[in-house]
């Protein structure tokens, strides 16, 4: 009786070995599995509808834009509420028209439109802001949000004096 108890435990040892051992393998192969969908390119954050020529279509380049469009967006949320900032995600329409003589951004019904005549990083991450607080503030607080800035910008202009009015 105890040979046979001996040998069951030892059996037992063996099964729970073998248990712990194929769960590690599955945790290893589901790490595996999320950083690879981690990875994985994804569909854009925003549409784009590129009437570019193909040439100057080539310059558009998908992973900068998604990476300037995350920047911008975390750095909104931040100046909205540096404490506890809130994830943003504007939705628009990126349009590469060479017909746009203008950089426009246009917003009604929450489809919003930002035209670019032609790729350019800084003039997209100016569109992403904009849509950003376009979409994370209510008009009133936008109208206040102007208002303020209208009045600094003023004040810091009558304050600042030229060398010229000095000498006078």
């Amino acid at each position: 009786m105890n040979l046979r108890y001996h040998k069951f435990a030892a059996r037992r040892r063996e099964l729970a070995d073998c248990y712990h051992f194929c769960a590690v393998i599955i945790g290893i192969l589901l790490c595996l599995v999320c950083a690879c969908a981690a990875f994985a390119e994804g569909p854009l954050p925003f549409a784009v509808e590129n009437r570019l020529k193909p040439k100057d279509a080539e310059q558009f380049d998908e992973r900068l834009a998604v990476e300037i469009y995350f920047a911008v967006a975390r750095s909104v949320a931040h100046e909205l509420n540096p404490v506890n900032p809130k994830d943003i995600r504007p939705q628009f329409t990126l349009i590469l028209d060479p017909k746009e003589r203008v950089v426009r951004y246009q917003s009604i019904d929450n489809n919003a439109i930002l035209a670019l005549p032609a790729w350019n990083a800084g003039l997209f991450a100016q569109g992403v802001a904009v849509a950003a607080l376009g979409q994370a503030l209510s008009c009133q607080e936008l109208a206040d949000a102007a208002m303020v800035g209208e009045r600094h910008a003023l004040a810091k202009r009558y304050a600042v004096v030229g060398v010229e009015e000095l000498r006078r």
